[in-house]
């Protein structure tokens, strides 16, 4: 009876949580809209997401905290996913690559992957009984996400940790893009390679079950993207990349996750609004 007591004040404390934080978001869009925010140049201002990003960790409702032990002492030997447990130890590791190669390097999709993997977006898929999720959604964007750093580890892992590696892809050295360039490069390399994976779990899950079964998972994975409400919680690159994937797609355009053109497209602009919107 006493386990039963507490379980059910921890559920309470997390709706009373949630309650609040959406009251955060609603107030903090209110005063201060992304638009305007744009329009006036702010280069950082601490909404919502930045806020909720600060206290995830001690939210009661699940969400994974990191595991990695030392990871300024890494070397390209435990670039591994083994050693990356879970999604808040990915996003670990972009935001510390990010800190590492951002100035000295003038690279920005590290930061990218750090929006990604934050527990305002992906992230979330390790917060339990969300209202917005399913078990598809939830098993496929935790896949992806693990089957992504493995890979991002044997593309970009050397030329985060070293001084002079470039970045090498498919027998193609890229040492002469820098900047902006650079970054647009590294996030066609890894939505081309994500594509791979996403193809190959499409074939499996309709061989298990069923055409039918797939359609009806697919829709549900692109109206999570589509929530407008779910979308105020996201770091702002994400509320960017959202408003000009409109413009170039059209006002009722549906962003498809599963489609590489959309993903490549998110990304650079992502990369594009955090390059521009860096404070000093």
């Amino acid at each position: 009876m006493k386990h039963l007591n507490e379980k059910i004040m921890v559920k309470f404390f997390s709706l009373f949580t949630i309650t609040g934080l959406l009251l955060l978001v609603v107030l903090t869009n209110q005063l201060f809209p992304f638009g305007e925010l744009q329009a006036k140049k702010v280069p950082y201002l601490p909404t919502a997401p930045t806020v909720l990003s600060a206290i995830g960790d001690f939210l009661p409702f699940g969400l994974g905290t990191p595991t990695i032990p030392n990871i300024d002492n890494h070397t390209i030997h435990e670039l591994s996913s083994e050693n990356y447990k879970n999604i808040a130890d990915r996003h670990s590791w972009y935001a510390w690559a990010d800190r590492r190669v951002r100035k000295q390097k003038d690279v920005y999709w590290f930061a990218a992957a750090s929006d990604v993997t934050s527990w305002s977006m992906v992230g979330a898929v390790e917060l339990s009984n969300l209202w917005f999720s399913n078990d598809f959604i939830n098993d496929l964007l935790a896949k992806a996400n693990c089957f992504l750093l493995e890979k991002n580890f044997s593309n970009f892992g050397c030329f985060v940790l070293y001084n002079n590696s470039p970045i090498y892809w498919n027998e193609q050295c890229f040492e002469d893009l820098a900047g902006i360039e650079l970054d647009q490069k590294m996030v066609v390399i890894e939505m081309t390679i994500l594509q791979t994976f996403l193809d190959d779990y499409k074939t499996k899950y309709i061989r298990q079950k069923g055409i039918d079964a797939w359609l009806k998972s697919h829709e549900s994975l692109k109206k999570l993207f589509e929530n407008s409400f779910l979308r105020s919680f996201t770091p702002n690159s994400n509320k960017f990349a959202h408003q000009e994937f409109l413009k170039k797609y059209g006002q009722k355009a549906k962003f498809d996750f599963m489609d590489l053109e959309h993903r490549i497209f998110q990304g650079q602009k992502m990369v594009e609004y955090l390059r521009k919107n860096d404070s000093p």
